[in-house]
Order: structure tokens, then C-alpha cells, then sequence
């Protein structure tokens, strides 16, 4: 499970999310907007967080691609447990 962190001015989120459907072929995401939010020394902003998931082999992958991406966001990820219904 990867969730990103972005600015909503400088982060392109829907770009974001475009390429994790394109490049990453990962199995689901989503785009949560935030109402507000702050970070590093920033003024508050308008919060976006797009979160993904998938096997940890294809997680790693995009997490790589994100590093030369340069998204501008923070990135947080951990081990999920997929169960379907």
C-alpha cells in the first residue's frame, strides 16, 4: 500500500494518477482531496493524496519510477493484506 502526499498547486496530481495507470499497470488507486493541510515549512495548501496498492514487486517498481519522476510529494508505504469478497 503506497499513499503519496502532494500540493494540489504543485503536485499534478491527476497527471500522477494518469501515469500509475499507463506506466505502473498497478491492480487499483485512488485520489483523495484533502480540505487543507501543511508541511514542511509550507503555508497550508490544498491537500491531494493518491493512494495504490499491489503486489510488492510492482510496488517497488513504481516507488523507483517515482524517485525519477519528480513528483514533489511525500511517500509512505507498508505490506497489505489483499482480501477480496
Amino acid at each position: 500500500m503506497v499513499r503519496v502526499y502532494l500540493s494540489r498547486e504543485r503536485g499534478h496530481p491527476e497527471s500522477l494518477l494518469k501515469r500509475l495507470r499507463e506506466w505502473g499497470h498497478i491492480r487499483g488507486a485512488t485520489l483523495f482531496e484533502g480540505v487543507r493541510g501543511f508541511g514542511d515549512g509550507d503555508d497550508s495548501f490544498n491537500s491531494v493524496v493518491v493512494e495504490f496498492f499491489d503486489d510488492p514487486d510492482t510496488v517497488e517498481d513504481v516507488l523507483a519510477f517515482l524517485d525519477t519522476a519528480g513528483h514533489g510529494g511525500h511517500v509512505v508505504y507498508w505490506t497489505a493484506r489483499l482480501r477480496t469478497t
